[in-house]
């Protein structure tokens, strides 16, 4: 089994806790060693987001463009994570996010049937789930060098929730907009006609094709025709690109090695 921690998730999550560069430090350094021991895992690897933009701000500059200037200790904490991190193994590609990393960690494990633990509570990472193979561990909490309380999803938890597949994920995120990442969705297509259609029809694309059939789609006319334009425009193929996390990201050899 292989581990792999978001760690510019989780440096965000103890900054909102503790806002003290110190306390994150210790704190990541805590959680990541009470996973080790509690789990064991042939491999922990830790994922961080690299230094200035990426491809997704080449694609969309407005891309995440509402979070503003971050604190300057946190920003220290995270170009500096590397370093700070210096016990683990820790990857970080200039261009990419942290999901990037994981998503090619994710695709290597799946090629070789090994199973992994994501640790995050990012939902972008949703579409790496895979039955009996991939699980994230969404939050969790220690004491005394133990994990003390876990928050687990699996691909069944997902499709309960979302009445999809997660490998739909992007496809569903392309229609509702993602406001913590500045990306909006189909005007007038909300969760419920999205979800609608991803228990249709694997791919957006699916139903435009459907929608030219004058086959029915459970949508009113309004929201197919909203469909249709945006996906002419190439709206719709550009938000589906941006939600998709890149699996093949050109990472040093000793962070990819596996089992």
């Amino acid at each position: 089994m292989e581990i792999y921690v978001d760690g510019s998730n989780l440096i965000h999550k103890l900054w909102h806790v503790c806002e003290n560069v110190t306390q994150v430090v210790n704190g990541m350094q805590r959680q990541l060693s009470a996973i080790e021991r509690e789990y064991k895992p042939d491999f922990l690897r830790v994922a961080l987001d690299a230094p200035g933009g990426t491809w997704r701000h080449e694609l969309v500059p407005t891309y995440k463009a509402q979070r503003g200037k971050k604190p300057e200790g946190l920003q220290t904490l995270l170009n500096s994570a590397e370093q700070l991190l210096g016990h683990w193994c820790t990857a970080s590609v200039a261009g990419h996010e942290a999901d990037d990393i994981i998503a090619t960690w994710c695709h290597r494990a799946n090629l070789s049937g090994t199973q992994a633990v994501i640790v995050s509570a990012d939902k972008d990472l949703y579409q790496l789930l895979r039955k009996d193979l991939h699980v994230i561990l969404r939050s969790f909490r220690t004491n005394v060098g133990k994990v003390t309380q876990e928050d687990w999803f699996n691909h069944d938890a997902f499709a309960t929730r979302w009445a999809m597949l997660p490998v739909q994920w992007p496809q569903y995120r392309a229609l509702v907009g993602d406001k913590s990442d500045n990306m909006p969705g189909v005007n007038s297509i909300g969760e419920r006609y999205a979800m609608t259609l991803m228990g249709r029809y694997l791919t957006i694309e699916d139903c435009v094709t459907a929608i030219r059939r004058f086959e029915t789609t459970g949508m009113p006319q309004k929201q197919e025709r909203a469909l249709l334009a945006a996906w002419d425009s190439g709206e719709v193929q550009r938000n589906i690109r941006i939600h998709t996390l890149v699996k093949n990201v050109p990472l040093p050899t000793p962070e990819i090695a596996t089992t």
